[in-house]
């Protein structure tokens, strides 16, 4: 219970705190509390990336610069897959692609969405599944892509992969060791 309530303090400290986005007086208070309520909580920021394939090398450029900044990648799609690769079609094949993915996603603090106009109903299906199991989702919609699960207050759409790496280092800064 506890990841899911620190994850929720993430975002609304960073929308409390972003110099772009209107001040709302009572978000700002919240936020005050739950940075008072879960200081003692810290643990290294764990982000897993869901991206569509056509976005792989982005997805892995987005992984270098997380974790050149000290936060963990748990995803591990980006590491092995190329651009144009097809999914798995035997059976035990793709069964193993679901377990290590869902394996990830129940690891993660938050998850940065990458999307794309072309692109991208399994990034979905996982965004999905986070905000079901109640993480965090921090969505670049730089390329076109749609946020279709803005109305989550779990939800941070953010226009540029540049403000999603911004917002997911304020989070790590302020709530990592």
């Amino acid at each position: 219970m506890i990841r899911p309530l620190r994850a929720l303090c993430y975002a609304i400290a960073w929308v409390a705190t972003h110099p772009r986005l209107p001040a709302w007086p009572w978000l700002t208070r919240v936020a005050m509390w739950a940075m008072r309520e879960y200081d003692g909580l810290r643990a290294p920021l764990r982000v897993y990336i869901a991206a569509p394939k056509l976005e792989v090398r982005r997805a892995k450029a987005m992984a270098e610069l997380l974790m050149a900044s000290g936060i963990r990648v748990v995803s591990t799609w980006h590491d092995f897959v190329c651009e144009g690769d097809q999914d798995p079609s035997e059976y035990p094949a793709a069964r193993r692609v679901l377990c290590a993915n869902m394996r990830a996603l129940r690891n993660a603090d938050v998850v940065l969405a990458l999307t794309c106009e072309q692109g991208g109903r399994g990034v979905y299906t996982e965004i999905g599944r986070a905000l079901e199991r109640g993480t965090s989702v921090v969505w670049s919609v730089e390329k076109d892509g749609r946020a279709i699960d803005w109305a989550d207050c779990r939800v941070a759409s953010v226009p540029t992969d540049e403000a999603a790496i911004d917002c997911l280092l304020f989070v790590a800064r302020r709530f990592s060791p």
